[in-house]
């Protein structure tokens, strides 16, 4: 297991890792994002979606999204989560648009940023455009009881956000700090999606308005476990330097 410089992050049910900036991760060409945990669980970007080297922070790479792209892992069992279940998912990410839902922008908008899913079973954090033009993001599982309050952000700006998830709270992070939580005990009854997890998917978690989001991947993690306030902050630590956080 290798990541990019910096202090060491959580690895205690680290499932998913994937940081293009490491060269074990993305060797420097191709469509496959390598999975830096040593479980195999490889991202392949779709659609033309690229690693770029960029000026946002120094010697940092990014992938690309822009119009349909998006970054997809393999559907295996090992990811397949329930409600009753616990897990986590971190994200660095930039965000520079989303299309509008429709023309008379009636709607707010929403895409997926890093989750699974297109409908009431679906999970994840979410990045949405607002009916006043404004951005943010949020995590949502299954019903609208269970989507968190939304935190605004600006275009164009490197965040770290964290999802974690228990089968009586999702709790929202937001640069390592704790922003707002939902409850999602009203959803152990039923399941999620049966679908793999992805990046920038124009599908909304959960399901909803959905469109297109244009924007950046640093980088992105998936834990089989609810990770606690210090893990979480501990893994925001060990990036904030280096994303000028």
């Amino acid at each position: 297991m290798a990541f990019a410089r910096g202090p060491k992050i959580v690895t205690d049910g680290l499932q998913i890792a994937v940081d293009p900036s490491s060269v074990k991760s993305y060797p420097g060409s191709g469509t496959s994002i390598l999975d830096l945990s040593g479980n195999g669980y490889n991202g392949t970007l779709n659609n033309g979606a690229t690693v770029i080297s960029g000026s946002d922070t120094d010697g940092n790479k990014s992938i690309s999204f822009d119009s349909n792209d998006n970054m997809t892992f393999a559907n295996v069992a090992a990811l397949q989560y329930q409600p009753l279940q616990s897990f986590s998912m971190m994200a660095v990410f930039s965000l520079a648009s989303i299309a509008q839902y429709n023309e008379a922008n009636q709607y707010d908008t929403n895409s997926t940023l890093f989750g699974k899913g297109s409908t009431g079973g679906s999970v994840g954090l979410g990045l949405r455009r607002q009916t006043n033009g404004n951005l943010s993001i949020y995590a949502g599982s299954r019903g609208n009881s269970q989507i968190t309050e939304v935190y605004s952000i600006s275009a164009n700006t490197i965040y770290s956000t964290t999802l974690t998830y228990g089968p009586e709270f999702q709790h929202l992070y937001v640069n390592g700090v704790f922003q707002t939580r939902s409850n999602t005990s009203g959803g152990a009854d039923g399941d999620f999606d049966n679908t793999g997890w992805r990046c920038f998917y124009p599908g909304a978690v959960p399901g909803g308005n959905s469109a297109e989001a244009v924007g950046k991947l640093f980088l992105a993690r998936l834990y089989s476990k609810k990770l606690s306030d210090a893990e979480v902050k501990q893994n925001f630590n060990a990036v904030r330097t280096r994303f000028g956080l």
